[in-house]
């Protein structure tokens, strides 16, 4: 080192301390003598180095550069710039950031310049000086960065750092680049930030100062192995657009595979990023993440379908090199074709409703999601009627239109739509409706004969084919000689007033019409009238015997004897006395309802049997006129039949009152009730009584709690006026009535007294020191019987969406409940019940008539049966058989007892269960206290007794059954078909009892098979049971059950309840028989429009089902059966 030279000057740059101690008196040439030394003298034993290089300095710092080239680039620069570090530049902490070597190695020009006679130390120098003459306004840069080239070369690594990487493997580095790596096309692959980014420890010790990281990889990362990358890898798709038909299976190829390239030559790997997928989140696609072939997976070929609503779907796929910042993403269109596959739906609908002579029956309409664009081709191709049909412009029409009244109802015919590669057939019923085109035909006789003093002529009847319009006919009088003098009233034909034969026209003439809405005819009708013998009053007295005393027609006087006599005032105003004896009284009402079923009492009162008087209206209670009944002497009775209004009839001396339907008393007879004492009032268990009279300020009190009260019995409905109350201990006095109507009050006398469910009381009455213990609660709607339309078809009595007791007239009726529980009592003649909204419905009605059930209403299906009743739509259906019949009808109860040996172990058993306090007679009179009992017993088939013998007949009086069963002893053998057939026989005569509106059950206990060599007709004993409305319950040992199965099965009614050898259950077999057993009352039932189940009952029944799939099913009867369309039809085989 020379001193003074540049050596000298950037060896004391080098070394700060040296700068310290020599600069103190400020930078001289003497310094670079003083350094010269320290470098001989100490320098080289210390290892010392020139680290500061002079003309890098100067090219780091232009404003020295602008300084000093001033004059041009000088070797004396570079001495003047070391002196300037140390003078000023290292305080200033001026640092060198040009290399040389590294501007050399940016500049390829430079490099073959200097490079020609091989690369010297010298270069970097000349290379420096560039820079600083020429290379900074040339705004030439560095862009070779020496630590890079080395790491990106890992030959030059492995050259180099065998003995550990330093500094000056830079420099060599740098010179080898210039000397051969340029030629050799080398280039800086190395990415500093990649490796940074690989590395949690290098981020840690470096951040983000990838110059340090560059180091580390060429002094430690590269022999630790350590990996970088610095290229992105290359991604590309065979078609970014792609088309795939729908209804590929799992693992289908798309047809977009990827592909990718790295420079660095690293293992890529494929993925879809936001891969389509169903709603159960499973990927619709998958990538082979190794060849990038891209397939369908099991969810999509099941989910991808052209028909939805997605056609195109979109995927990105992923190429990444393992480097989160590399990775490439290229996005591919899928778009989905469609494929002929799915056949049209036809949307007319199967079931098509054609009204007849019309020959279109609908338009053929069909979709296809295949085919959006393109209707479907229809043909006929099938169906029971297809030769009928044709299709004309894609409508179905018949080829020549239906007769309604002379062809069939419904056809079927089956067609089928094709798009041309798939069909699809649908089988069409079309239903025939009626068309109003027939004129109706009168079948009134044109000739009638009337007897004077009558206004009824005939009812007007007539037929019509057509179910459509207005059928029965509407009838009108337009025309005729007389036609003045009639008018039409609820159908019938009659006189304005009664033509009298003595002083009116004998023939009269008048022409009524018949319309159905649309068609009339006209028909004359002459009436003839003929003369009777006429009684204007009549004076009847009765002798010393037992007379039977009966008015006419007119205003009558019956006075009796002194027997016990029989008085029937008939029509008119009468007056009647029964004198001395016990004289029974008739006032026969209102019986149109029919339906009413004697007892030989009221056979000995009347002179005949009371169903003769069933549909009759004979108003002997004169509509209400003041009449006057005397009892007389002795124990009288009054007999009341069918709707009566005795409001206004003066009665007295009457010890017992026997009604039999729907009675009004007056308030002198309830006065006289009070007085009298010890009065009776017996119903027939459907009776209606009505009690009015008093004032505000004077109510009527009837007492029923004293000892001498009136006794109530078999009465089923009490209705007090608004100034009456009843005053009552215990619910018995009411008589078994467990409905309560009216205004007025009842009151309990002992304390409180409960109400039980059981019983039905109106919103208007008042209860007092009475506890209601959940009992329905209702309106009175009574019903009237109008046609306020004047179109001869009469209002229906609406309830409201309350809880209602809706009463009918004695007319036909239609009743509809609406919504709330209902209680609808048709009462007489021919009734229909509308079941339109939600609730508890219970219909009770009198037997005898035809009613119907209508569900025609109901928002859904009905599953009813005629005994019970069931459900339709939102509402419950209750069927109970006379007023009574909410709770339980009245019982009558015959025990036809065997009293063969083989039943001697069980007699003394059948007694203690019969017989005593809590036994099987007072637990039938608990469930039902209008009950009455009998006993017959089956005799030894030999010598001289008969086959039967009846003990006790039917009697309400419970201790004469009890004694009767007690008494009861074994024989020997028996014979049962012969008993069977003598008490149907004498059912309903005096010495069995069988007379009144009750349940008939005949209970037969017996451990033996009857003996069948007996000639006894089967089918006709069936027969003659049903007549009598008899029902049997055959009690028997468990061997024989089946047996009598059998027979029941003959019979065509009954039940058979096993029971144990010693007759242990024979109660609750008994009390099971009353909870079966049932009284039917409805003929006809309409079904909804919708799916129904419907089964009959034991009478002769209209089942229609209506529209929807029904299942109709007739029992016993003569069934008549509407399935109308799509029904399956059930007819009993019993």
């Amino acid at each position: 080192m020379v001193a003074g030279s540049l050596a000298s000057w950037e060896y004391l740059a080098s070394h700060t301390d040296l700068m310290t101690w020599l600069r103190a008196d400020g930078v001289t040439d003497a310094d670079s003598a003083t350094a010269t030394r320290h470098y001989i003298e100490h320098g080289i034993s210390e290892g010392r180095t020139i680290t500061f290089n002079a003309w890098e300095y100067l090219a780091s710092n232009p404003d020295l550069m602008n300084w000093l080239r001033a004059d041009g680039v000088t070797d004396a620069d570079a001495i003047t710039a070391a002196k300037h570090f140390i003078g000023y530049g290292y305080n200033e902490e001026r640092t060198i950031t040009f290399n040389a070597w590294e501007y050399l190695a940016s500049n390829p020009d430079l490099m073959n310049w200097l490079r020609a006679d091989g690369v010297t130390d010298a270069d970097a120098i000349t290379a420096a000086k560039h820079f600083i003459g020429y290379g900074y306004d040339e705004e030439r840069t560095i862009t070779f960065d020496v630590w890079e080239y080395l790491a990106s070369n890992p030959d030059l690594m492995n050259w180099l750092g065998a003995d550990g990487i330093t500094d000056a493997d830079a420099i060599t580095a740098a010179k080898h680049f210039i000397a051969y790596g340029y030629n050799e096309g080398r280039t800086m692959i190395f990415d500093a930030a990649a490796y940074l980014a690989s590395y949690e420890d290098l981020r840690n010790a470096f951040g983000n100062d990838t110059l340090a990281a560059t180091i580390h990889y060429v002094t430690y990362g590269y022999r630790e192995g350590r990996a970088v990358n610095n290229y992105h890898p290359t991604l590309t798709v065979d078609n970014a657009i792609v088309t795939m038909a729908e209804n590929h299976v799992s693992g289908a190829i798309i047809g977009a595979d990827a592909d990718a390239t790295d420079a660095d030559g690293n293992t890529i790997t494929f993925s879809l990023v936001n891969a389509p997928a169903n709603s159960s989140g499973n990927a619709l696609f998958s990538i082979d993440a190794a060849t990038g072939q891209i397939n369908l997976t099991a969810a999509g070929a099941a989910s991808i379908d052209y028909e939805s609503s997605i056609k195109s779907y979109t995927l990105q796929v992923m190429a990444s090199d393992g480097v989160a910042a590399h990775n490439e993403i290229k996005t591919i269109t899928l778009n989905l074709t469609n494929v002929d596959e799915i056949a049209p739906v036809i949307t007319t609908a199967a079931t098509q409703s054609v009204a007849e002579n019309t020959i279109l029956v609908a338009a053929l309409t069909s979709t296809d999601v295949d085919s959006a664009d393109t209707p479907a081709i229809f043909s006929i191709t099938g169906g029971t009627n297809a030769a009928l049909f044709e299709i004309v412009a894609g409508n179905l029409q018949f080829k020549a239109a239906p007769d309604y009244e002379t062809g069939a109802h419904s056809y079927e015919v089956t067609v089928t739509a094709t798009d041309g590669t798939n069909s699809t057939a649908k089988t069409i019923t079309v239903g025939i409706t009626d068309v109003n085109d027939v004129t109706p035909v009168i079948t009134t006789a044109a000739a009638q004969t009337v007897a004077e003093n009558t206004t009824l002529v005939a009812a007007l009847t007539s037929t019509d084919v057509d179910t459509a319009g207005t059928n029965p006919a509407i009838f009108s009088i337009t025309g005729g000689t007389d036609a003045a003098l009639f008018e039409i009233v609820s159908g019938n034909l009659q006189f304005k007033a009664a033509p009298d034969y003595e002083t009116d026209a004998h023939s009269y003439e008048v022409t009524v019409t018949a319309t159905d809405g649309t068609n009339s005819t006209a028909k004359t009708i002459t009436v003839n009238l003929t003369d009777i013998f006429e009684n204007t009053g009549l004076l009847l007295e009765g002798d010393s015997n037992d007379n039977r005393l009966t008015g006419g027609t007119g205003n009558d006087t019956l006075v009796g004897g002194n027997g016990n006599d029989i008085l029937r005032g008939g029509a008119g105003t009468d007056s009647m006395d029964g004198g001395a004896g016990d004289d029974t009284f008739v006032i026969v009402g209102d019986l149109s309802g029919g339906g009413k079923v004697g007892s030989p009492e009221d056979t000995v009162a009347l002179g005949h049997p009371l169903s003769d008087l069933n549909g009759q209206d004979l108003n002997e209670d004169n509509n209400g006129a003041v009449e006057t009944i005397v009892g007389g002497e002795g124990n009288d009775t009054l007999y009341v039949y069918g709707t009566a209004d005795l409001s206004h009839y003066v009665i007295s001396g009457i010890e017992h009152f026997e009604i039999r339907s729907y009675v009004t008393f007056s308030q002198s007879f309830l006065d006289n009730l009070i007085a009298t004492g010890g009065v009776t009032l017996t119903g027939d268990g459907s009776s209606t009584i009505v009690l009015t009279g008093g004032t505000a300020a004077d109510p009527l009190i009837i007492d029923l709690t004293t000892t001498d009260a009136a006794i109530l019995a078999r009465i089923g409905q009490i209705s007090l006026g608004e100034h009456v109350i009843l005053r009552i201990n215990d619910l018995d006095q009411l008589g078994g009535a467990r409905i309560l109507t009216g205004s007025g009050t009842i009151e309990a006398l002992s304390g409180s007294l409960d109400i039980p469910s059981t019983y039905i009381l109106t919103d208007t009455l008042q209860v007092v020191n009475i506890t209601l213990d959940n009992p329905e609660i209702m309106s009175v709607i009574n019903g009237e019987h109008r046609d306020l339309d004047n179109n001869g078809v009469f209002d229906t009595i609406f309830g409201t969406n309350d809880n209602d007791y809706i009463i009918g007239t004695a007319f036909d009726d239609t009743l509809d409940g609406l919504n709330g529980d209902d209680l609808l009592s048709g009462k007489e003649e021919n009734d229909t019940f509308k079941i339109n909204g939600s609730g508890e419905k219970t219909i009770i009605d009198s037997g005898g008539d035809h009613d119907t059930l209508d569900l025609s209403g109901s928002v859904s299906g009905a599953s009813v049966n005629l005994s019970d009743g069931g459900t339709a739509g939102s509402a419950t259906i209750i069927l109970g058989s006379g007023t009574t019949a909410i709770t339980k009808q009245a019982i009558d109860l015959f025990l036809l007892q065997d009293i063969s040996g083989s039943y001697g172990d069980d007699i003394a058993n059948l007694k203690q269960i019969i017989a005593t306090p809590d036994g099987l007679a007072e637990d039938i009179r608990n469930i039902q206290p209008d009950s009455f009992f009998g006993l017959g017993i089956f005799n030894p088939p030999s010598g001289t007794n008969p086959y039967y013998e009846t003990l006790l007949p039917l009697s309400v009086d419970l201790n004469l059954f009890k004694d009767a069963v007690n008494q009861l002893g074994i024989w020997g053998d028996e014979e049962l078909l012969t008993a069977i057939r003598t008490v149907v026989d004498r059912a309903e005569t005096a010495e069995i009892g069988y007379g009144r509106n009750a349940l008939r059950i005949l209970l037969i206990s017996t451990d033996e098979p009857f003996y069948e060599d007996i000639p006894i007709n089967i089918p006709q004993l069936a027969a003659d049971m049903q007549a009598v409305d008899i029902y049997p319950v055959f009690l028997v040992t468990n061997d024989l059950v089946s047996y009598y199965e059998d027979f029941v099965v003959q019979l065509g009614v009954g039940d058979v309840v096993g029971m144990a050898s010693n007759s242990s259950d024979i109660l609750s077999a008994i009390n099971s028989a009353f909870v079966n057993y049932k009284h039917d009352f409805i003929e006809n039932v309409k079904g909804t429009a919708y799916d129904d189940t419907l089964t009959g009952n034991s009478l002769d029944n209209h089942i229609d089902g209506g529209a929807g799939d029904d299942i109709l099913k007739g029992l016993v009867g003569n069934d008549t059966i509407d399935g109308g369309k799509r029904s399956t039809i059930n007819y009993s085989v019993i």
